[in-house]
């Protein structure tokens, strides 16, 4: 499995623990190589389109899931960006973050 499959696991992991019921059966999160590497490597706007379809605040649903992946061993660290609503994004371990 590659390293965006595995990340796209634990998003959803994350995602059925904070949302439960209202997440979308037909949801599939995805998470993509970043466009600009000063954010990490990876990132994901899952947060941005559940926020919308759940009709909730995408910052506050992008930190539940942020503090739900920071528990998991796997992903060294998870940012959400206040400038970048929803936006999840992935570092390595030594990463100093935004």
């Amino acid at each position: 499995m590659t390293i965006p499959g595995i990340l796209e696991e634990k998003l959803s992991s994350a995602l059925k623990a904070v949302l439960g019921e209202e997440l979308p059966a037909d949801f599939r999160a995805s998470v993509t190589p970043s466009a600009d590497l000063r954010f990490g490597d990876y990132q994901s706007n899952a947060a941005m389109v559940l926020a919308k379809r759940c009709r909730t605040n995408p910052r506050a649903l992008a930190q539940q899931v942020a503090d739900r992946i920071g528990q998991d061993a796997v992903c060294s660290r998870i940012y959400q960006f206040p400038h970048q609503a929803g936006i999840l994004r992935s570092a390595p371990a030594g990463h100093a973050g935004g």
